[in-house]
């Protein structure tokens, strides 16, 4: 097989040659009809000879039609334990994302801006009880009857706890008094989620 392909490559190299160097002394039409003929010869006899000794039936015409897919059988029984226990990396994270409520756990940076869709709780105790849950708007802000309307979007969880005793304490005298008998509280309950880009 290996001597039939040299011998072929030796073949087109030689008629290169030859084609090249008759090109310049100008060859007439039947002197290249006849080299055509015979390269079609050489092409048949070593296609002959190729054939069976590649066990090749017959070499199909390129129709351009693609051939019908050969389906390749799922045989569970053959793939090995360790194939079946094999996964990606990280494939656990998205198949079991919404048993695991890890975020919730967490405590929130104190750098943490908020922003429209968190939720506030706030808290008083003391001489005073009330306990409001507000979901900061697109404005960044939040409503309380008796407070009225604060904004509170883009400060932190600091920030925003000294402004909110100021603000209440204009409402409830005994929160910021010497002898304080109201406290306040602020925490957050449900973060606004993040869009990742």
């Amino acid at each position: 097989m290996k001597n039939i392909m040299i011998n072929k490559y030796k073949y087109y190299v030689y008629s290169l040659v030859v084609a090249t160097v008759t090109m310049g002394f100008g060859q007439s039409i039947q002197e290249l009809q006849e080299m055509r003929d015979e390269y079609k010869k050489f092409q048949k006899e070593q296609g002959q000879v190729l054939i069976p000794q590649i066990g090749i039936e017959g070499i199909e015409p390129a129709t351009g039609l693609p051939r019908e897919a050969q389906m390749i059988p799922y045989l569970p029984e053959k793939i090995t334990e360790q194939e079946k226990s094999t996964r990606h990396f990280g494939y656990d994270f998205f198949t079991r994302r919404d048993s695991v409520a890890f975020w919730e756990n967490l405590p929130t940076p104190a750098n943490y801006l908020l922003g429209p869709g968190d939720e506030l709780i706030i808290s008083l105790w003391g001489e005073t009880q009330l306990r409001e849950t507000y979901i900061i708007s697109r404005e960044g802000k939040i409503y309380d009857e008796k407070v009225g309307l604060l904004n509170i979007s883009g400060r932190t969880i600091s920030e925003a706890s000294d402004y909110l005793k100021t603000q209440f304490g204009r409402i409830y005298a005994t929160l910021n008094s010497k002898k304080a008998s109201t406290f306040i509280d602020i925490s957050l309950g449900e973060l606004r989620s993040i869009n990742v880009n």
